[in-house]
C-alpha cells in the first residue's frame, strides 16, 4: 500500500512538471517537515524543493515565496500557511498529506489554492495507509468529493457545521443576551472579560449601532474585504483608530461617497 502511495505522489508531481507547472505539498508538521522533503527527494531526486512554514523569518519567507513564484522551484513543501493569500496561477497540483488531520473548511480552502488559471487542476489527499479513519473523517472526505462545483463553499460550510456541531455559543444550548447585542460585540465583551481575569488593563468598549455603519458595495466591491473593514470598525477604541482606518481606506479605495462620510461622522461622534 505504501508503494501505491509513493507511486501516486511521484506520478502527480511528474505529470505537473511535464506541463511546466508547479506543486504545493502540504505537510502540517514543522518538526518533521524536512523528513518529508528527504522523502520527496528520494522519490524524485531532480525535484527542486522549497520549504515554507510559520516559524521562518518573515523576510526569508517572503523571498522564498517570490523565488517559487518565479519558477525557481518545482515544489513548495509547506504547512497550512498557504491556506489564504497564495495565488500563483502556475501551481495546479496540490497534495495534502495526513489529510485526516484537516477540517472540512480547511481542506476546501487549501484545494482552492490551485485551479486559478485555465489549466486543469488536481488535488490529491493522502492519509497513512494502515490507519483506520474515524467516521467523521470519512464523512469529511466524502463531502469534499461531492462538493466540487464552483461556489460550493457555502454548502460545504453547512456540511461542516452539521458534522462538527455548532458548539455552545452558536448552538441550541446558547441563551442570554447574545442575540440582542450581536455576535461581534459579544466576542468583544468576552475578550475584555478574559483580559480582566488575567489582570491585564482593559479599556472598556463602546457599543456601536451597526445600523449606522454600512459600507456600500459601490465603495468596497468584494464582500470579504468589506467584512475585514467591519471587523476593524468593531475593534475601534479611540479617535486615533478611526483616523488610521480612514487613512487606509482612502489610500486603498479612494475618496469617500456620502454614505462613507456618514459612517465616519457617526464613529467620530461616538468616540469624541
Amino acid at each position: 500500500i505504501q508503494n501505491l502511495k509513493d507511486n501516486r505522489i511521484r506520478d502527480a508531481i511528474t505529470n505537473e512538471k511535464k506541463r511546466k507547472g508547479q506543486v504545493y505539498y502540504v505537510y502540517n508538521n514543522i518538526a518533521k517537515i524536512h523528513k518529508k522533503v528527504a522523502y520527496l527527494k528520494e522519490l524524485l531526486p531532480d525535484l527542486k524543493i522549497a520549504v515554507a512554514h510559520g516559524r521562518m523569518n518573515e523576510t526569508h519567507l517572503k523571498e522564498l515565496i517570490l523565488d517559487f513564484q518565479q519558477h525557481k522551484y518545482d515544489c513548495l513543501v509547506s504547512t497550512t500557511i498557504i491556506e489564504n493569500g497564495m495565488d500563483i496561477s502556475n501551481v495546479n497540483t496540490i497534495i495534502l498529506d495526513n489529510v485526516d488531520y484537516f477540517g472540512l473548511s480547511q481542506i476546501h480552502q487549501l484545494r482552492g489554492r490551485v485551479g486559478r488559471s485555465k489549466r486543469q487542476a488536481y488535488a490529491y489527499m493522502f492519509y497513512e495507509p494502515d490507519k483506520v479513519l474515524a467516521e467523521t473523517t470519512q464523512l469529511r472526505l466524502q463531502a469534499i468529493k461531492e462538493y466540487v462545483a464552483l461556489g460550493s463553499g457555502y454548502d460545504l460550510a453547512l456540511r461542516d457545521l452539521e458534522l462538527r456541531g455548532a458548539g455552545s455559543i452558536l448552538g441550541s444550548k446558547q441563551h442570554g443576551h447574545m442575540i440582542n447585542i450581536g455576535f461581534s460585540y459579544y466576542c468583544k465583551l468576552l475578550e475584555e472579560s478574559v483580559q480582566e481575569k488575567k489582570g491585564h488593563p482593559v479599556k472598556k468598549s463602546v457599543h456601536l449601532e451597526t445600523k449606522f455603519i454600512t459600507i456600500p458595495d459601490t465603495y468596497i466591491e468584494h464582500p470579504r474585504e468589506r467584512l475585514a473593514v467591519y471587523k476593524r470598525f468593531m475593534s475601534i477604541m479611540s479617535i486615533d483608530d478611526i483616523d488610521n482606518i480612514k487613512h487606509d481606506l482612502l489610500d486603498r479605495y479612494g475618496r469617500f461617497n456620502q454614505q462613507m462620510n456618514d459612517v465616519f461622522e457617526y464613529l467620530i461622534s461616538v468616540f469624541d
